[in-house]
């Protein structure tokens, strides 16, 4: 019993990559604007805007409890395509870009 393996195969096993991305502002409160310069760059593409229900956590609240740091806060979603975006008020642990 000799098979070859294929060389493409006819479903792709991908359902979801995520990757990441935190950098720290000079003004913390410019991160406010961040969701309003995406859509702005990418609202062709992803015209659905969802509120996640952590946008409602208190800023002073989700930064107190380490779980709820980077939570995301907005989606922009497509197809099967989605960009969320949260906010970290204060300095980013132990990097700066």
């Amino acid at each position: 019993m000799n098979k070859s393996l294929p060389l493409k195969l006819k479903k792709e096993p991908l359902l979801e990559a995520v990757w990441e991305i935190r950098f720290v502002l000079k003004n913390p409160s410019t991160g406010d604007l961040l969701p309003g310069l995406l859509y702005k760059e990418f609202y062709r593409r992803y015209k659905n805007i969802v509120k996640l229900p952590t946008a409602d956590i208190p800023d002073p609240i989700a930064e107190n409890v380490p779980n709820l740091r980077y939570l995301p806060k907005i989606r922009l979603e497509a197809d099967n395509q989605a960009i969320q975006i949260g906010k970290r008020r204060k300095e980013a642990d132990n990097y700066k870009i």
